[in-house]
């Protein structure tokens, strides 16, 4: 199993189409209640195949419309330049996905099938949503919100497919499904009801806390100590159910404590890192304030997404922090997080418009004036940065058709 190498030829200028008289800002950790279309699907017949689609654009606009979970599969025939077939890829496409239980399962799905005979306007899409740098792995598997954007963490992925063709294969693979079926909030048995609350289980409604006193102060000390010690699917929805309970900062106040206890802990980063996605509450600025300091923490993973709940929350005292560090930020991706929150917390700064116009014309490629796109998109009814995005579109290029054409 090898790396497919898949250039990105997309004008990263689409993000510019988010309108500057629309905001650009999309929620880094929607949750849903998914029902729509996941009825159970009738069972398939000999024959029968996946409904596929080949257009990823398209693949999330119908997702979005049928309330339904996304499967992309990316299956390259050959590759690094071989013209011996890739086996692991060849299983799949032949065995695997005909399978009558898969095909069975795809229904619960809109499902995407990649080859590296598409066009570099689904492979840009591609990058763009999941934030994939360098080389594109075949076989691949991800799993999606149809409201899925960078930032956000897929339902389920996996690179490569060390599990062959035959019945574990099969096996493996619908394991994949459900766990997806089960984060979107789909229930196996009963798949027109919103998952229960449990741990992994994203889109189900948080359990109540208690109406007693001390019985809630009693909850909410056990949730905390979840989080402190927990594995991550308990953890998560610990939190979860902490910032959902919420009355008048007695769950989301230690929940923000929780930053200066793990910010020196080497240790507790993952746990850290779950803690500021939690906290990304649109306007919840006391966590804004308590997360400044971590946009400088060596750890990649943990200051993107301190930058993607600081945009999530849009506190204007974040702009300084944000502004004095994003001209450090070495990784791509993470300034361009930075950017998009710059211009979502400093929107109507003529300051930071200028900043956010100068970044997207000097970038270097088009992926690193992603960011400072979007955060100019965020300056609503601003006719400069409007006429900054039109020459920015002018010079790129439009992208490549479809839903952004």
């Amino acid at each position: 199993m090898k790396h497919l190498a898949l250039g990105l030829s997309y004008a990263v200028a689409l993000a510019a189409l988010l309108a500057i008289g629309a905001p650009a800002f999309t929620t880094a950790y929607a949750k849903e209640s998914p029902k729509g279309e996941a009825a159970k699907p009738e069972p398939a017949q000999p024959g029968d195949t996946i409904s596929w689609l080949t257009d990823v654009a398209a693949g999330f606009e119908k997702a979005a419309a049928r309330r339904l979970p996304v499967m992309i599969c990316i299956n390259a025939s050959q590759v690094d330049g071989k013209a011996s077939a890739e086996p692991a890829a060849k299983g799949l496409r032949e065995v695997v996905y005909k399978d009558l239980r898969i095909v069975t399962k795809s229904r619960r799905f809109v499902c995407v099938y990649l080859t590296p005979e598409g066009s570099s306007k689904d492979y840009g899409e591609l990058r763009l949503r999941f934030g994939i740098d360098g080389l594109i792995v075949s076989p691949q598997h991800i799993f999606a919100h149809p409201d899925h954007a960078q930032g956000n963490a897929p339902l389920a992925r996996k690179e490569y497919w060390p599990h062959g063709k035959g019945e574990a294969a099969v096996d493996e693979l619908l394991k994949m499904m459900n766990k997806a079926l089960t984060k979107f909030g789909v229930r196996e048995g009963s798949p027109e009801t919103p998952a229960a609350p449990d741990a992994g289980a994203e889109g189900g409604e948080a359990p109540l806390a208690p109406e007693d006193d001390a019985k809630r102060t009693a909850w909410i000390e056990k949730l905390l100590g979840i989080v402190r010690t927990g594995a991550e699917d308990p953890r998560k929805e610990a939190l979860r159910s902490l910032i959902a309970n919420d009355k008048r900062g007695d769950c989301i106040d230690p929940v923000i404590a929780l930053i200066e206890e793990f910010k020196g802990d080497k240790k507790r980063v993952p746990v850290l890192t779950d803690v500021v996605r939690a906290l990304g509450v649109p306007e919840l600025h006391k966590a804004a304030l308590a997360m400044h300091g971590l946009l400088k923490h060596k750890d990649d993973g943990l200051r993107a997404n301190t930058a993607v709940s600081l945009e999530y929350i849009g506190c204007a005292e974040s702009a300084d922090p944000l502004k004095a560090r994003v001209g450090r930020e070495k990784v791509e991706n993470i300034a361009n997080h930075m950017y998009r929150a710059l211009g979502r917390c400093a929107a109507g700064d003529k300051r930071v418009r200028a900043l956010l116009i100068k970044k997207s014309k000097g970038s270097k490629s088009s992926l690193g004036a992603y960011g400072p796109i979007v955060g100019l998109a965020y300056f609503t009814k601003d006719a400069k940065a409007a006429r900054a995005v039109e020459k920015l579109l002018k010079a790129m290029g439009p992208p490549g058709g479809g839903r952004r054409g």
